[in-house]
């Protein structure tokens, strides 16, 4: 069923994001949290629109604007989107690791498309909530960063 297939992802997401969080903090000294909270910001991340809606809706393409400092290591990129019509609900789930981003080069907008596979019931045009988190470490250790919004999905025109 789509929704133990879809549950098991967000135990599989969440296990590692909770991993990478328990790591950071058996690397980082305990005054690591303390710094955290004071640091600056070092890195930023921003769901664009519209998405685009690849193969009749089987997934579709988000396009993630994200920018970092220098120094800054990032680790990876998690995207899901969820569009609810009628009684059905589509959702979807993507990842970017380290290789497929670019490298921090200071405050200068980058873009990272994400391709959500749905799961189950596929995505159509209409609009979708959809959240994204980047992650990595800096000179503090473990941070993330997030943005949710509503974003507007439509075909795709590409021939």
């Amino acid at each position: 069923m789509p929704t133990k297939r879809t549950g098991s992802l967000r135990v599989v997401i969440t296990a590692t994001v909770a991993a990478a969080l328990a790591l950071s903090l058996v690397i980082v000294p305990a005054w690591g949290d303390t710094i955290q909270a004071q640091s600056p910001v070092q890195a930023t991340v921003m769901i664009q629109a519209p998405g685009n809606l690849v193969a009749k809706g089987v997934a579709v393409d988000i396009d993630i604007e994200y920018q970092c400092l220098p120094g800054v290591q990032l680790e990876g990129m998690f995207v899901g989107a969820r569009e609810r019509f009628g009684r059905n609900i589509a959702e979807g789930f993507g990842f970017v690791d380290s290789s497929e981003l670019g490298p921090c080069i200071g405050f200068v907008p980058q873009i990272a498309t994400v391709r959500l596979d749905a799961f189950g019931t596929p995505f159509k045009p209409g609009t979708a909530l959809v959240e994204t988190e980047l992650f990595g470490f800096d000179q503090f250790g473990f941070f993330s960063v997030t943005d949710e919004r509503e974003v507007k999905l439509k075909p795709n025109n590409k021939k």
